[in-house]
């Protein structure tokens, strides 16, 4: 049990750090570190349980992604959603 508590502490944590990270990781400022960001704040949240909100990250993400012309990635994204959307 103290290990899955652990786990859902250490998602949250990760929740914070990355959405902090993504007020300096702007999409005009850093439009790959911002989509990464995304990405990975999206895996916590589905982590939790919260497919709503990783969905949401993801869609954020693919949308830099694809802007970049990071194909590969854009796609993985949209793999996700899809996987989640189940």
């Amino acid at each position: 049990m103290a290990g899955v508590e652990d786990r859902a502490g250490n998602l949250r944590r990760a929740i914070v750090a990355y959405s902090e990270a993504l007020r300096y990781y702007t999409p005009d400022v850093s439009p790959l570190k911002y989509a990464m960001a995304q990405a990975n704040l999206g895996i916590a949240y589905k982590e939790l349980g919260d497919r709503q909100a990783a969905v949401a990250c993801w869609r954020e993400a693919e949308k830099y992604f694809r802007q970049m012309d990071m194909v590969e990635d854009a796609d993985r994204m949209l793999e996700w959603i899809k996987d989640a959307e189940l």
